[in-house]
């Protein structure tokens, strides 16, 4: 992994704990609050679970955080067991950013805080990926990265779009 100074290393912190504090807040919040009914009284699977909690986090987007990341919203891929989130950067274009170091950066950190979220314990070793695609203040699609949730968290193959 490149070197990263410590600017570039607090926004790529920044903008990771944005994204997954989103997916926390967002679709935790709906996770803690309807689990035992999901695998207790209605004895769903993990994609019924993974489905309504895109459909939830959607129903809260768009919704700015700070450092001017807009949530754009989630979806949920039939299939993959992968809910893709989306997010915009808002004071940024892609031609402002070192696109090798801001997409290690922005990794490194997903991958930190989505292996010490108890929230996403749930979904550890079930073969379920969340897939991050960030976007610049033009529209463009900056990078995206897909992350397979067993244990240890990798980041998973070639993306299906």
């Amino acid at each position: 992994m490149a070197v990263i100074n410590r600017d570039k290393q607090f926004f790529y912190s920044t903008i990771a704990m944005v994204i997954v504090g989103a997916v926390i807040s967002f679709g935790f919040r709906f996770y803690g609050e309807r689990i035992s009914s999901f695998f207790g009284e209605r004895n769903v699977g993990i994609e019924t679970v993974l489905r309504e909690m895109a459909e939830f986090m959607n129903n809260e987007a768009p919704q700015i955080f700070d450092d001017g990341v807009l949530f754009i919203g989630a979806y949920f891929r039939s299939g993959e067991r992968t809910i893709v989130h989306k997010a915009m950067l808002l004071h940024h274009s892609k031609d402002d950013l070192d696109l090798q170091d801001f997409k290690e950066g922005v990794t490194e950190y997903l991958i930190a805080d989505l292996e010490t979220a108890e929230d996403v314990a749930i979904f550890r070793d079930q073969n379920v990926i969340f897939e991050y695609v960030y976007f610049d203040n033009q529209g463009a699609e900056v990078f995206r990265v897909r992350l397979l949730l067993n244990t240890p968290i990798t980041v998973a193959g070639s993306v299906n779009r």
